[in-house]
């Protein structure tokens, strides 16, 4: 029995470009945040001296136009040094429904493993969120929750840490959330 393989449909160019400009940009970021990691200090600075505060609430809006009456909530991880103005901050994103709790996983054996501690350590403040309908952030109908939202959203919350709201304390916080 011969097995005739199915013919997959052709991609248009607008699909292949989309592709191409995704994976260029994961790879952008991937070698941005391994060079930023790695020639920041010489020396990593301790975890002990990274803060993570936690329950930091920007307000967004899920369309152009719209009012902001959604809320992204995220932890913002840096050192005493790196707590000015005008500093640096990686926007960390998880995928689908994780939370920000995927890049500080925890201790196992007795050894954190956090990239978000690690790369502030470094001198890099880190700001991990809880996507949209996820963790303490915002949980709109699913219908909202599209691709143009998600990348609406994201933008403010850039827009927002240039502004200095994550760590000047504008942004809206919950109490006793720094670890």
């Amino acid at each position: 029995m011969f097995c005739v393989p199915r013919r997959l449909p052709a991609l248009s160019r607008r699909s292949l470009l989309a592709s191409a400009l995704a994976a260029a940009a994961v790879i952008a970021v991937t070698a941005t945040s391994a060079a930023a990691a790695s020639t920041t200090t010489a020396e990593p600075r301790s975890h002990d001296a990274v803060t993570c505060q936690s329950g930091i609430r920007i307000p967004v809006a899920l369309a152009p136009g719209q009012p902001a009456t959604s809320t992204i909530s995220g932890e913002l991880c840096s050192t005493l040094a790196e707590q000015s103005p005008g500093t640096t901050v990686q926007l960390l994103i998880s995928g689908a429904t994780y939370t920000h709790d995927y890049w500080d996983f925890g201790t196992i054996d007795g050894i954190r493993y956090s990239y978000a501690r690690s790369v502030a350590a470094r001198g890099l403040a880190t700001f991990a969120i809880d996507p949209l309908g996820s963790g303490d952030s915002s949980h709109p109908a699913s219908t909202q929750i599209t691709a143009q939202a998600d990348a609406f959203v994201d933008h403010q919350v850039v827009q927002a840490l240039h502004a200095g709201q994550a760590a000047s304390g504008s942004a809206r916080s919950s109490p006793s959330a720094t670890r």
